[in-house]
């Protein structure tokens, strides 16, 4: 395999030879798989699932059983630190954005301090991942479509580099209806609008040296329980509308 885990290990080394229990999911596989959410792009990892229902807000990562502060979450090197009940999903980052997602199950994640379970470590694209064979510049658009839910994907991100100087700039916009069940029954609260912004600058004055600036918007709104892993219940569950806005 041409797999090069680096993040998870803090070492760049092949898949192959990476002794702990590192799991890697490629641009390629991200791609293929066309997530709408976290749950469909780590589902075919060992121990690794995503519990609390299929609302995208009720999400909640385990690792090896565990969960919560159990697990660390890093996008970009940056670590997360929002945990929040029932509705602590950490993935403020837009899927279509990703370049590779790389997860480090048990006692090897001490390598970042903490998060006995393990380490999820996502990495968004770079400037130099979409240029085309001149070097100059890219482009790259991507539509989907969800038939469950009959929500539409979309994302465009363009990017340039004079050299030593690259730019990267991209958007995505995603909306959906109530998902169905396996029943045919639409799962009430179930629907979400999100949008994603990100930017990248990056100075490369030599091949020692690379200075990065980097900007990830997200934001979501959804109308639904206060509890988004159970149904609405006026007295114990009420509706709320929630808008997550994260810079």
């Amino acid at each position: 395999t041409d797999t090069i885990v680096e993040v998870a290990t803090r070492s760049e080394e092949e898949m192959e030879d990476v002794i702990p229990a590192v799991g890697v999911i490629t641009e390629q596989e991200i791609a293929r798989i066309a997530p709408l959410s976290f749950d469909d792009l780590i589902r075919t990892q060992p121990n690794v699932e995503t519990v609390g229902g299929p609302r995208y807000l009720g999400e909640q990562l385990v690792i090896r059983g565990e969960g919560g502060n159990a697990v660390t979450v890093r996008i970009d090197d940056a670590r997360q630190n929002f945990v929040s009940g029932h509705a602590g999903q950490r993935f403020f980052v837009e899927t279509d954005f990703l370049k590779q997602v790389e997860i480090l199950r048990g006692a090897g994640s001490f390598l970042y301090g903490s998060g006995s379970a393990g380490v999820v470590n996502l990495s968004t694209l770079d400037p130099e991942d979409l240029l085309n064979e001149s070097g100059a510049m890219g482009l790259r658009v991507r539509n989907s479509y969800n038939t469950n839910s009959e929500e539409w994907a979309n994302s465009v991100i363009g990017t340039a580099s004079s050299g030593k100087v690259s730019l990267m700039l991209g958007a995505s916009d995603r909306d959906g209806n109530n998902i169905t069940l396996a029943d045919g029954v639409q799962l009430p609260n179930s629907a979400i609008e999100r949008e994603g912004r990100i930017g990248k600058f990056v100075w490369t004055p030599n091949d020692a040296n690379r200075f990065e600036v980097g900007m990830n918007y997200y934001t979501s709104e959804d109308q639904g329980a206060a509890n988004p892993q159970g149904n609405v219940d006026l007295q114990g569950n009420p509706t709320v509308g929630r808008t997550i806005d994260y810079i």
